[in-house]
């Protein structure tokens, strides 16, 4: 076992190490990434952690699809860091890191240290996790809030640690503040249906209901409490549009796009892709006739949390694939209990490099053929473009471009303003003597003489 302990701790390194340098080097994506990111940077920028801001539709707005935690922590890091793709996609890696040291410690305490180096071997090379960790998205924060508090609440029920069972309401504070209510419902879900399988009502009474109650609402209630004094319609607008009407209907008033539409039952499909490429061991290890209940005992709340999870996705045909993200740490979990230690850790490196390949391999993709990378273009933009409001867009203007280049960006074209134009597009336009700067994926900057109509 000292063996496949030095190979997973040396795995498990470069796996780390890989994801950091990629978060380094890569511009954030267009757009649902640089979005986030463009309002971590006006937080950083502004001084104020209270209301997310960004640019949406050519005005400065404040932005109520989300709570605010994940834009508190990249702006904080900005104001550490500066403002770069590492600083804002720093909170997801830490928070992958606090989810495989709960993976790891709830494991170890449930069957010891082999299967804990299993369970978190499988966590960190499934790949859609392992890609979340380096991106500025909600998705890796709230699985860390959804499955830590489900592992908590597993560790709480083994040995009745009260630090388990205040984790527990503290990190569904913190899930109120990265995606709202859907982190109650996650988390609720699978164990409610557990306990009422194996009736262990017992563990539900011994919570710490009273001390834990009061810290989940000082976790998350000033917030709420803020935005409701600031804009009146917010709560409205959060828990009823934007967490009850999108996966009822079609048109919910949505103010910042489209839902992204499937069908109905497409979890399950998402649900086998992330946990790949570990999904492949779950026929042997759940599956095969003679296997124990993999929904029994203390083990089982692991299974009942990613079936449970999965289901509750299968409601509504407005899923992509990173929703079931939260149900991975707990597949993880489930599998290094029912299958041999060993045999996971020896798979790990073929793992570790599928991870590898399937992030570089998008990123460079992303850069070469698409145009949803030109945050490389921004930030070299930015080191000569005096401030403030000395670069202007010729049309629609890329939430990334607000992150690298933030108040170097005018309101409307003036003559003396350098402009932006997509490559494909400057036909669209007549150009009076503006030379051209760079060009770089899909974009040209062109040189402040004169003015651009359409």
């Amino acid at each position: 076992m000292q063996k496949h302990t030095k190979l997973f701790l040396a795995v498990l390194g470069v796996l780390l190490a890989t994801r950091l340098a990629v978060m380094c080097i890569a511009p954030v994506f267009d757009p649902s990434e640089s979005r986030y990111a463009a309002i971590s940077a006006n937080m950083s920028r502004s001084g104020d952690f209270t209301v997310p801001r960004f640019t949406h539709k050519g005005e400065y707005q404040a932005f109520k699809g989300k709570p605010p935690l994940l834009f508190q922590l990249g702006g904080a890091a900005c104001r550490v860091l500066g403002e770069t793709p590492l600083a804002v996609r720093l909170p997801s890696f830490l928070a992958f890191g606090a989810l495989l040291a709960l993976v790891f410690t709830t494991a170890r305490a449930l069957r010891g240290p082999r299967t804990a180096c299993a369970a978190t071997a499988v966590t960190a090379s499934s790949v859609t996790l392992y890609a979340l960790a380096g991106f500025c998205m909600t998705d890796g924060l709230l699985t860390l809030c959804v499955a830590g508090a489900v592992l908590l609440y597993a560790r709480f029920h083994h040995d009745r640690s009260r630090l388990a069972g205040y984790g527990v309401f503290a990190l569904l504070g913190a899930g109120m503040l990265v995606k709202g209510p859907v982190a109650l419902a996650l988390f609720g879900l699978p164990v409610f249906i557990w306990t009422l399988v194996n009736r262990r009502w017992d563990t539900v009474r011994a919570l710490p209901w009273l001390g834990g109650l009061a810290l989940f609402f000082a976790v998350c209630a000033p917030w709420y409490v803020l935005m409701a004094r600031q804009d009146p319609g917010f709560l409205r607008y959060f828990f009823i549009n934007e967490n009850l009407l999108r996966f009822l209907v079609h048109e919910y008033g949505d103010k910042y796009g489209a839902g992204r539409e499937t069908f109905r039952g497409m979890a399950v499909v998402w649900m086998f892709v992330t946990a790949l490429p570990w999904a492949l061991f779950a026929v042997p290890a759940f599956c095969l006739p003679g296997r124990r209940n993999p929904f029994k005992g203390t083990g089982g709340l692991f299974m009942t949390g990613c079936a449970a999870i999965t289901g509750f996705w299968c409601l509504t045909s407005r899923v992509p694939l990173t929703y079931l993200a939260p149900a991975v740490p707990l597949f993880a979990v489930a599998l290094a209990l029912r299958t041999s230690p060993e045999r996971i850790l020896r798979f790990f490196p073929a793992a570790t490099a599928i991870c590898v390949v399937a992030v570089c391999g998008t990123f460079l993709y992303t850069g070469a053929f698409t145009d949803k990378l030109p945050g490389g273009l921004f930030r070299a933009a930015r080191g000569w473009l005096s401030a403030p409001a000395s670069v202007a867009f010729a049309g629609h203007q890329p939430y990334s471009a607000e992150f690298e280049l933030g108040d170097r960006i005018a309101r409307a074209v003036m003559p003396d303003c350098a402009v932006f134009v997509r490559s494909r597009k400057r036909a669209r336009y007549r150009l009076e003597d503006r030379p051209l700067l760079l060009e770089e994926n899909g974009w040209s900057l062109l040189g402040p003489v004169e003015g651009v109509r359409k």
